[in-house]
């Protein structure tokens, strides 16, 4: 796996642990962490699945893969905003259950 700069992500979260892993993770266990949070906060574990690869990650809906992303893309909303992968996953996940 790719190895990314940590100094380049946005700082910060809602306590200090948050904080850490935010900062700390590699971007594979952060977007697998956030996006099977964000799919049992929102009650779609059943209807979505996550799945990581080495360089990529799958979110499908109903056995159907829907969104194809690289972890650079996650790195790129990490340096955007604390909050930024996390906001643009419900923004995905809510147009999708429309």
């Amino acid at each position: 796996m790719m190895m990314y700069d940590q100094n380049l992500r946005a700082r910060g979260g809602s306590s200090w642990s948050d904080s850490m892993f935010r900062v700390n993770v590699d971007p594979q266990r952060y977007s697998k962490s956030l996006g099977d949070k964000i799919m049992n906060k929102k009650g779609l574990s059943d209807s979505f699945e996550f799945i990581n690869s080495d360089s990529f990650f799958i979110i499908s809906f109903n056995s159907k893969p829907m969104i194809i992303k690289d972890y650079d893309f996650v790195e790129l909303k990490r340096r955007k905003g604390v909050h930024s992968y996390e906001e643009w996953l419900e923004n995905i996940l809510d147009s999708l259950t429309e």
